[in-house]
């Protein structure tokens, strides 16, 4: 439980730090990508799609900074968020991002696959 809280703890610094966000920003956004894995697990992984409310919040905005298209960074938010969230028990490596022309947004959680 301590070592969860401590990665937690880490993850908000982490987002504050990249983003220059307050801390209630930081964990609206770590509310926002964990409801995004708790249902893609629900969803045997498939993507997972913003609804138009948290498209057009902020931490939505965060998690888009967080979240880059692309490679995970070492020390980055982006790090903290996998090491908090994902379960590497069942198999989950990566978070990714993906948009469609700007429009559509996209969290997949990787399970097998590397950095």
């Amino acid at each position: 439980m301590a070592h969860k809280l401590q990665e937690y703890e880490i993850a908000v610094q982490q987002i504050m730090h990249q983003t220059g966000c307050c801390r209630t920003d930081a964990i609206k956004t770590i509310r926002l990508v964990d409801e995004f894995v708790r249902d893609a697990r629900r969803c045997g992984y498939e993507g997972q799609y913003p609804t138009h409310r948290q498209l057009a919040s902020r931490e939505c905005q965060l998690y888009k900074q967080v979240i880059p298209l692309g490679r995970t960074e070492p020390g980055s938010a982006h790090e903290a968020l996998e090491r908090l969230l994902l379960s590497p028990e069942l198999g989950e490596q990566n978070l990714r991002r993906i948009e469609f022309s700007g429009l559509l947004v996209e969290i997949y959680i990787l399970a097998g696959a590397t950095k």
